[in-house]
């Protein structure tokens, strides 16, 4: 057992960082249920301004996570984390006060600058020891799926309090408790260099491509859910919807994790899943509450499972003074499939979506297929 515990100066670094992170993700997934359907009700509010607003975070923070990892390289962890944190409180500020979708655009983008995720992962990284990197790796995984769970069940009671001009406001608090956290922790130190650490594995394409296509699911999900349970479901009560699937789902994932060292297939598992299960939850959606809170207990039980072993095998694959740059091109992708998921149903309008959304899903099965047939996610890629 003493093999799954934390050191002290470990559990100092990793706690901050979760929680900066975690923090952060509240932050951007409390606008997941509501966004849309807010932009949509503004004055020249349409489909691709929605989309436009539920992803511009995810263009911004793909053009910024690989140099900030670059940086975080060169400078240490900590002064880019905290520089990153304020720039995102900046863009909540600024999308509150927002009267036009194109200003709630401009500070969700404003909100991508701040793209610090591949770095709390890169500092995780170098503080925990090789043999406990996958349990650092899902901590901070866990923070990302409480806060997950935490935002989808909070977001319609909320805005029915405070407004989406409230919630929006909200995150850019999110934005400064955390940077004010990670300014008071041990998290920092530039790593030291490593010979080989400038050259980027090619097999990071495989963890890489996975994480682009849960998370262009995943928006794509929640462009379109939201809007068509607006029209049955009280916003007030829409967490009645999202709250068991996502318990459940937690559940599910939580102990394929913990098993996931004797199932080596569990990635390919959980993407063909997913796959099956992502554009089986639009129509569901049309029939009801309770048949769309089925299919999201399927598609929330296989996205949190990979949401925690994916970085842990993009970690298993960087050089130790390449951490920054390596999970920066893994956090790239993650926001690019964030963000082209959004702008493909913008674009597609709710006609057309479902069709986008299984396109989706046969680029995840094929992923399963393709690339996950010889990777442990676990134990990291066989010789």
């Amino acid at each position: 057992m003493k093999a799954f515990l934390f050191a002290r100066d470990e559990v100092a670094v990793i706690l901050p960082a979760a929680a900066a992170v975690g923090l952060r993700m509240f932050g951007l997934f409390l606008m997941l249920p509501v966004l849309a359907p807010y932009v949509l009700q503004m004055p020249g509010g349409n489909w691709r301004a929605a989309g436009l607003a539920a992803g511009a975070y995810g263009l911004t923070q793909a053009l910024l996570l690989f140099p900030l990892g670059w940086l975080s390289d060169r400078i240490g962890r900590r002064p880019v984390m905290v520089g990153g944190l304020l720039v995102f409180a900046a863009g909540g500020f600024v999308a509150a006060a927002a009267e036009t979708p194109a200003a709630v655009i401009a500070g969700r983008a404003l909100q991508g600058c701040g793209a610090i995720s591949a770095v709390a992962l890169a500092a995780v990284a170098d503080c925990v020891s090789d043999q406990r990197r996958a349990l650092g790796m899902a901590a901070v995984g866990a923070a990302i799926a409480a806060a997950f769970v935490a935002a989808l069940v909070a977001a319609g009671p909320l805005a029915a309090v405070f407004g989406v001009e409230g919630l929006l406001a909200l995150t850019g608090w999110m934005g400064l408790a955390a940077a004010a956290l990670v300014a008071g922790s041990k998290i920092g130190g530039r790593p030291p260099a490593v010979a080989g650490a400038g050259r980027l594995n090619p097999r990071l394409l495989l963890p890489c491509g996975g994480v682009f296509a849960i998370h262009a699911a995943l928006a794509m999900l929640f462009v379109i859910v939201p809007v068509i349970l607006a029209a049955a479901v009280e916003v007030g009560e829409v967490w009645r919807v999202y709250l068991p699937a996502i318990v459940l789902a937690l559940a599910v994932a939580a102990g394929a994790i913990m098993h996931a060292a004797r199932m080596p297939r569990l990635a390919a598992a959980a993407l063909l899943m997913l796959a099956a299960a992502a554009p089986v939850a639009v129509p569901a959606a049309a029939a009801g509450p309770w048949p769309t809170a089925a299919m999201l207990l399927v598609f929330f039980a296989c996205f949190c499972t990979l949401e925690a072993l994916l970085p842990a095998a993009a970690s298993r694959l960087a050089a130790p003074g390449g951490r920054g740059r390596a999970m920066g091109l893994f956090a790239v992708c993650q926001a690019l499939g964030a963000f082209a998921g959004s702008a493909a149903i913008g674009l597609a309008g709710r006609e057309y979506g479902i069709i986008c959304l299984a396109a989706v899903s046969i680029v995840l099965a094929l992923l399963a297929v393709l690339f996950f047939n010889d990777i442990d996610l676990i134990s990291g890629p066989k010789k």
